[in-house]
């Protein structure tokens, strides 16, 4: 927006590429794709639930959900790979707007080459304390993107012709949850998928939750203001209250 003239523009230069309309979009397709995460995470553990049951000796019409279950796994866990990355991208949208003007020096497009942006010699000394975050907190995206000699279980799907193999646990003669392992012609690449998943979910909360805290910091330190009550107190592991079928893939509260 141009100046008015005559009248002094008081808004500091620092919040100026905060808001823009990169930024505002990232944030609603953020809460857009965790949304469907959620959705998907609650589809998976119903599936999971109804392949698990025990069948043998049934008429087909009760066995259908099971069976049904069977094909229908193996899309949802497809969409969880899927929806994980894309929060971890809209996130590297948001993440140069903390930065104010300085924001354009920050890659953008892809959270993995953010975070080897950020590992650079030559921006050490852009963000010396978040950088050190990334080093130690990106276990999560190892597991569904190529980084740091992780699973890489979005790139196996869809690059490495992986394919999910489907079975059942059992103790002490009763039928348990099923356990999707991921394979290709080099073997099995991934003994639990949805163990994996669970994992990685709860690492990336931990870096979600010390990100808010070190950005929070950040605002504050620069524009001299507090605009963030009890920042450390509502700084926790994130929970997203969705269905109860999609609480599994969350980590749990005290």
């Amino acid at each position: 927006m141009p100046p008015i003239p005559g009248v002094s523009d008081q808004r500091p230069a620092w919040p100026n590429m905060w808001f823009d309309r990169k930024f505002d979009q990232a944030c609603a397709k953020f809460r857009d794709t965790l949304f469907k995460f959620d959705r998907v995470a609650g589809y998976a553990e119903t599936c999971s639930r109804a392949a698990g049951k025990e069948y043998d000796g049934q008429p087909m019409e009760e066995a259908a959900p099971a069976l049904r279950a069977l094909y229908d796994l193996p899309i949802h866990l497809d969409s969880m790979l899927l929806y994980f990355r894309i929060q971890a991208d809209c996130l590297a949208n948001v993440i140069p707007n903390f930065y104010g003007q300085e924001g354009h020096k920050v890659r953008r497009d892809s959270f993995r080459r953010q975070a080897i942006w950020f590992a650079r010699e030559k921006n050490a000394e852009f963000d010396r304390d978040y950088a050190a975050l990334l080093r130690t907190g990106l276990g999560w995206l190892g597991v569904i993107s190529k980084f740091d000699g992780g699973q890489a279980l979005r790139e196996i799907v869809i690059h490495e012709r992986g394919v999910y193999q489907l079975g059942q646990t059992q103790s002490e003669g009763q039928v348990s949850d099923m356990i999707a392992s991921l394979v290709n012609e080099s073997g099995f690449l991934s003994e639990d998928v949805m163990a994996s998943l669970k994992d990685a979910f709860m690492d990336y909360c931990r870096y979600l939750d010390a990100t808010y805290v070190h950005f929070v910091d950040r605002i504050e330190g620069e524009i001299g203001s507090t605009l963030f009550a009890d920042r450390r107190a509502s700084a926790k592991l994130f929970r997203f209250e969705g269905a109860t079928s999609s609480l599994w893939v969350y980590p749990e509260l005290s």
